[in-house]
């Protein structure tokens, strides 16, 4: 099987200059991983919050390509990710607006491992930090 690079766009925040350090020289992440979130609404308290529905775990990851975009009122960033295995956790959301509800069903992961060439899902680590000492 063969992957191309994985392309995420997000907004310039505090965690851009480490990103961007890490892309200058050359940092092999052990793993990456992305959350996908969406906002869970509660209407009785009118008030929200993030959750994750989405997770890419990549491992032996390196940003490939930094680059910035500015169309809008705030400055955007699109890196490329050059991996040897991602898997996605998906844990899906299925909305019932006539009720104003929705239920959740966690999908089976999925994922490719590039070292051994076959399908085979990648755990998401129980903790994540910076380990480099280039940043």
């Amino acid at each position: 099987c063969d992957h191309g690079l994985f392309v995420v766009q997000k907004g310039f925040d505090k965690t851009s200059p480490k990103l961007f350090s890490a892309s200058c020289n050359g940092v092999i992440f052990d793993n990456a991983v992305i959350y996908v979130c969406s906002q869970d609404r509660n209407s009785l308290t009118n008030s929200s919050k993030i959750a994750p529905f989405f997770t890419i775990t990549m491992t032996e990851a390196i940003i490939a390509n930094f680059s910035y975009e500015s169309s809008g009122t705030w400055p955007m960033e699109v890196m490329s990710l050059h991996y040897t295995s991602i898997s996605w956790k998906v844990d899906w959301i299925d909305p019932d607006e006539e009720n104003d509800t929705a239920s959740k069903s966690k999908l089976e992961p999925v994922g490719w491992d590039g070292e051994l060439d076959k399908e085979s899902p990648t755990d998401v680590p129980s903790a994540l930090s910076w380990k480099s000492s280039l940043l």
